[in-house]
Parts: structure tokens; C-alpha cells; sequence
């Protein structure tokens, strides 16, 4: 027999926010493939040359679809993204965007940045005017959730010195025990800070240095066109 509690009865096994994340993360692969390459499959009617690579503003992998007037990338909320109303809170019905115009885009940024003669110069000025306010802001808070966390272990070790062998139902005694729990809850706080930190570093992208540009050296000189380039190549490229 279950018996259903309205109020958490124990201590969870992972904080609320990571079972959030798992839980949206299996939602949003539940009916996907994993890999980013062409359908193969024998149901596949095309391949989308960007699929699982265009994301929407909201942060949802975009899906391909093709009508009359060409290939789109669409984001349909209430269908592909169940149970993450609060990831699309005032979302269009649907955001459609053309294929070709990613394409030239993505082409551009190949041909200038990646095989392009003035790769490196560009490299080298985006490096300087790249803004890691955000990332240095977590490392701040990371040190001083970091550095609080053994001065709130001490104060709970201090306490049960003092409430060792103390009467139980002294007033004292209690208010001793009530502040222990809240050095506690604290201590979980601090915890649960560092991992949301450490998440957030682990999910930005790295970030670029010049020896970048020594490797961009190593590239050829090209004049691309991935509209009329092979599928299979691309992906590669990707």
C-alpha cells in the first residue's frame, strides 16, 4: 500500500533543480535521435542539413520541416517541449525559420573565419572585446560560498560541544538545536550555490585564446559554398 504525502517526508536523494533539468533533458531527447547527422532510416523522407544544430531563442533545439516554398526550421512548444511551460511563457505558436538563410549565414562565417585571409586578424579582435563578466562574476561567488562553508561546518561542531550532555528540555538546549538546523540548511544553500556555479561553467562554451589562431594557421586558404557541398562533407565540417 502507497501512502501519497502532499509535503516531503525525506531528505530528497538530488536537489529539486537537478531532477528539473534530468527530467526536461529527457523529454527533450524522448522522441529524437542522438546523433546530428542525416536521417538514414527507411521511414526518412529527406535529410535537414542542420538538424539538432538550429536552437531557438528559448533554447529548444529547432526541427526541420519542408513545405511549397522551401526547407524551414520550426519551434513548436506545446508539441516537441511537454511539461517546460515555464521555458516558453509568452513563446509565438510557432517560429519558423528558412533553411537557406542559415546556410548562408554558416557559410559566411566559414569563408571569413575558418578559411578565410583574414581569419586571424578577426580571431584576435573578438578575443579582445570578448565580455566574461558573467564567468568571472561565478568564480567570485564561488569563492566566497566556498570560503563560508567551513565557518558554518565549525559553528555546528561548536553547538553540539555545548548541547552534549545538556538537559533536552532545557530552553537553551532547544534554541541550541534550532540554531544547529539552520547552520544546516545554510550549509545545504552554500552546496547546492557551488553546484548551480560549477553547471554553469561546465554548460558555457570555452573560452577562445590566441593559440586559436595558431590553429587557424593550419587551415587552407578556401572559397567555400556549402550549398552545393556534399551532405556527408558538411556534417563533417560541422
Amino acid at each position: 500500500m502507497w501512502v501519497w504525502s502532499a509535503e516531503p517526508s525525506h531528505e530528497p536523494l538530488i536537489p529539486k533543480w537537478m531532477f528539473d533539468e534530468i527530467n526536461a533533458a529527457f523529454h527533450e531527447h524522448e522522441r529524437s535521435r542522438d546523433s546530428s547527422g542525416p536521417q538514414i532510416g527507411p521511414r526518412a523522407k529527406r535529410s535537414y542539413r542542420h538538424r539538432r544544430r538550429v536552437i531557438c531563442d528559448c533554447g529548444r533545439k529547432m526541427i526541420g520541416t519542408e513545405c511549397s516554398s522551401g526547407v524551414y526550421y520550426r519551434c513548436h512548444p506545446t508539441t516537441n517541449n511537454r511539461g517546460r511551460s515555464d521555458k516558453h511563457t509568452g513563446h509565438p505558436a510557432t517560429v519558423y525559420i528558412r533553411e537557406d538563410l542559415i546556410t548562408d549565414e554558416v557559410d559566411r562565417f566559414f569563408s571569413e573565419r575558418v578559411f578565410g585571409p583574414r581569419r586571424r586578424e578577426l580571431l584576435l579582435a573578438d578575443i579582445d572585446t570578448a565580455d566574461d563578466t558573467a564567468s568571472r562574476e561565478r568564480h567570485d561567488r564561488r569563492n566566497d560560498s566556498a570560503a563560508n562553508r567551513p565557518s558554518s561546518n565549525a559553528k555546528q561542531d561548536n553547538l553540539i560541544n555545548q548541547a552534549e550532555g545538556a538537559d533536552a528540555a532545557d530552553p537553551f538546549t532547544q534554541r541550541l538545536r534550532d540554531r544547529y538546523n539552520e547552520l544546516k540548511s545554510q550549509r545545504k544553500t552554500l552546496q547546492l550555490a557551488i553546484a548551480e556555479l560549477n553547471t554553469a561553467d561546465a554548460n558555457q562554451s570555452p573560452r577562445t585564446t590566441p593559440a586559436y589562431a595558431d590553429l587557424l594557421d593550419a587551415f587552407p586558404l578556401l572559397a567555400l559554398d556549402l550549398h552545393n557541398a556534399p551532405t556527408e562533407l558538411v556534417t563533417r565540417l560541422f
